[in-house]
């Protein structure tokens, strides 16, 4: 739900508006003006059906396919089912001939079980980043998970005029966001994972496409990922469904509780 809090009015439309004219054609004299971090954020909140459609559920249930592409040739299709609330969260990936791997938030703790291992307790920027991913209002109030954000230009990316958005996270990530002009969805994404509290050297690009809107609240439903330009998986959403989450899946395995 993945993955701002300014409400869109048409005053706000009107000056983005002016700002894409002004972007695309120039102005008099001088350089093309830059809409704002709370304009580009307010559009992309009405492209995804406005604030009342994101704020409405109360859980969401979202099922669909990975496709883990690794070398030689070899890809893996996994299965998935993803269960939020806010602050809540349950990942669970089935894997051919594995076993299911788990991973969830519940809360206060955050936690992860590959088939056949104890438990993983997640802490420092992977406990607050999967508080973050727990946050079923995150399409919001995106800039609240920011120390700083700034609109920084106009790119290509993923076959899109975008502006791209930089920003330092609260944890000390820097994230680069691509909406795109036209239309104002969230193109994608540039970062580098964190393991250990510390940046990897390969960069991370996740491209989304194909929105569709679910009950009145568009999701894309492809995710293609990259490390370092090189593919590494492509996920598919098939469904989306509101309210139908029962609060105790989101309580931790015991085994879980016992390391905390």
């Amino acid at each position: 739900m993945g993955h701002c809090r300014t409400p869109y009015n048409e005053s706000i439309g009107f000056r983005v508006t002016v700002v894409a004219c002004a972007l695309l054609v120039g102005c008099a004299g001088g350089p093309p003006s830059l809409p704002s971090v709370g304009e580009v954020q307010a559009r992309f909140v009405t492209a995804l059906g406005g604030r009342a459609a994101i704020m409405r559920p109360h859980s969401v249930t979202m099922r669909g396919t990975y496709e883990i592409y690794g070398p030689h040739g070899k890809r893996v299709r996994v299965a998935t089912v993803l269960y939020l609330a806010n602050f809540k969260r349950l990942d669970i990936q089935s894997v051919p001939g594995r076993g299911r791997y788990l991973s969830g938030y519940d809360g206060k703790i955050g936690w992860a079980i590959a088939p056949g291992e104890k438990p993983t307790i997640l802490a420092g920027s992977q406990a607050v980043s999967l508080r973050r991913d727990a946050d079923l209002y995150y399409w919001a109030h995106i800039p609240q998970y920011f120390r700083k954000i700034k609109v920084v230009g106009v790119e290509s990316f993923a076959g899109h005029r975008c502006y791209h958005l930089r920003g330092t996270t609260l944890w000390g990530n820097e994230n680069n966001q691509y909406y795109d002009v036209a239309g104002g969805l969230l193109a994608g994404y540039r970062f580098h994972q964190w393991v250990s509290d510390a940046p990897e050297k390969p960069e991370t690009r996740q491209v989304f496409e194909r929105y569709r809107s679910f009950g009145g609240l568009a999701f894309p439903t492809r995710e293609t990922d990259f490390t370092d330009n090189r593919l590494v998986g492509v996920g598919r959403l098939d469904s989306v469904t509101y309210d139908d989450v029962n609060p105790r899946i989101f309580v931790p395995p015991a085994t879980v509780l016992k390391r905390s």
